[in-house]
């Protein structure tokens, strides 16, 4: 199982490129420590735009539930919840810097002028260029190549981004934290690119038919205070991580 989980393989191929092209552009110096903590940040939006497209491609062809019109209906919430979630997140780690040197977020609030400022960051662009790509090979290797779209609805793909980006912008503030008060933002931009690889390694491991899953789903199901089915819990837990 740890194989499953840490060993390099077929799923967590682009979680381990882009956490050691992140370190190379780090460590070499065309990035700065900010640079990192940020690209994180507007990695939240990424990921709901892949959502989205999740959704529209499920609504399109998908064979669960959904109908087009209520499909897209249900994409429309999403982006509305969705934008919303990661509106209130951003206000909150951009008051979080506020004043920070290097950064003018005069206010948390104004988040067309923050998001301005993180991407005029020296190479942020390389940085973004690559999570994007990354998204992008996972999309069609996790999704596409695995008909996940033959297995969930569009409104249970609603679900599946907020955990990911919760346990995301958790850590960008705990770093952030110490970035402001560490006089070395360099090893604290290095251990989150660590802990984000050992978070996204094992919420990719948790997929169907894996024997993390199993071990998971068969915990929760005898701790269960429910009547759930141990295939209803399986299908709960890959709604938040797959």
């Amino acid at each position: 199982m740890f194989k499953d989980i840490f060993i390099p393989n077929r799923s967590n191929v682009f979680v381990y490129v882009t956490a050691f092209f992140m370190l190379f552009m780090l460590l070499s110096g065309q990035v700065s420590p900010l640079t990192i903590v940020f690209a994180y940040v507007l990695e939240t939006i990424i990921i709901g735009i892949f959502n989205i497209l999740k959704m529209a491609y499920t609504a399109n062809v998908g064979k669960l539930g959904d109908s087009n019109k209520s499909g897209f209906a249900m994409i429309v919430f999403f982006i509305f919840h969705y934008g919303m979630f990661v509106a209130i997140q951003s206000i909150f780690v951009f008051s979080f810097f506020e004043g920070m040197e290097g950064m003018d977020f005069s206010s948390g609030f104004n988040l067309i002028k923050n998001f301005s400022q993180i991407l005029q960051l020296e190479n942020i662009q390389y940085i973004i260029g690559f999570i994007i790509l990354s998204n992008t090979g996972y999309f069609y290797q996790n999704f596409l190549q695995n008909k996940q779209y033959e297995r969930y609805t569009v409104s249970e793909l609603m679900f599946k981004p907020y955990l990911r980006i919760f346990i995301q912008q958790f850590v960008v503030i705990i770093s952030g934290f110490f970035v402001i008060f560490s006089g070395d933002a360099t090893v604290v931009a290095i251990l989150l690119i660590i802990f984000r690889l050992f978070t996204d390694v094992l919420i990719v491991s948790i997929k169907a038919d894996s024997e993390v899953l199993d071990m998971i789903a068969l915990k929760a199901y005898k701790n269960q205070k429910g009547n759930h089915t141990l295939e209803k819990i399986k299908k709960q837990i890959l709604l938040f991580t797959e």
